[in-house]
């Protein structure tokens, strides 16, 4: 029977694909106010044929809502602390 990866949930085989091997310098995670006083956090810099799978996995991990535009992931709620820990995790950032 296959490993379970503790990170990704995944058989170990599969969870490889959420592994990043590109360049980290250029991710930026922050959060922005938008209307009514909600709070969104914001991450850029993630490869755009990855970002639904890692705006999904970050979704379940964080319990909250988001979506992807152009290439941005956006989260509902202020994450940057949990998504930069969730992407070190993923290998996103070192």
């Amino acid at each position: 029977m296959s490993e379970i990866d503790p990170i990704t949930g995944l058989p170990k085989e599969i969870s490889d694909e959420f592994k990043f091997s590109g360049s980290r310098s250029n991710i930026k995670i922050y959060s922005k106010e938008i209307r009514d006083g909600k709070t969104v956090t914001l991450i850029e810099g993630i490869e755009k044929e990855r970002a639904d799978l890692v705006a999904k996995k970050l979704k379940q991990s964080l319990a909250c809502g988001g979506t992807v535009k152009n290439g941005i992931i956006e989260l509902q709620g202020k994450h940057e602390e949990k998504v930069q820990k969730l992407l070190k995790e993923l290998g996103y950032l070192t």
